[in-house]
């Protein structure tokens, strides 16, 4: 579940399975440009075509292809597993920061050294949520403001533990 990030992680990944991204071509014989981002909760990898005038980032150019995966998802399975053996383990539930930045360090995690794709800080809360123990991990998006209505801003909520 992870994904590349930018074109040397794709040209890598693809080398390790004997292809050759130059050798890709659009139907005018030109290799496909890439762009990676973020939206949401994922990241984006896209392939564009330059089209038939062969120049990027004109009218005829095109997106061939655009797919991707959730960026958080390694982090947050490793949360989710953290927070069910320490129940588990101690029949407590993890109700703060220092409590779950510990139990990651057991997976080899640092979580004050997780950012988000723009660089930032999470923020993570401690909540119920209806017969749940919960932990929502919030992104700050792109303008680094958790206030702001910025629609790259988003949480995730994992660690969900009954009671």
């Amino acid at each position: 579940m992870s994904y590349p990030k930018n074109e040397s992680e794709l040209r890598s990944e693809l080398d390790d399975c004997g292809v050759d991204l130059d050798g890709v071509l659009d139907p005018w014989g030109i290799p496909y440009r890439t762009a990676f981002s973020v939206s949401g909760q994922y990241d984006v990898l896209s392939l564009f075509s330059d089209g038939l005038d062969k120049n990027p980032n004109t009218k005829d150019d095109f997106l061939a292809l655009s797919f991707g995966g959730p960026y958080f998802h390694q982090t947050g399975v490793a949360i989710d597993n953290a927070s069910h053996a320490f129940y588990e383990s101690t029949g407590k539930y993890i109700r703060d920061h220092v409590t779950l930045r510990e139990e990651l360090k057991k997976k080899k995690i640092d979580l004050d050294a997780l950012r988000d794709p723009w660089g930032h800080s999470y923020s993570y809360h401690f909540e119920i949520t209806g017969a749940f123990f919960g932990i929502r991990i919030d992104s700050a998006g792109p303008d680094g403001g958790f206030t702001s209505c910025h629609p790259e801003h988003f949480s995730f909520v994992k660690g969900f533990v009954a009671w």
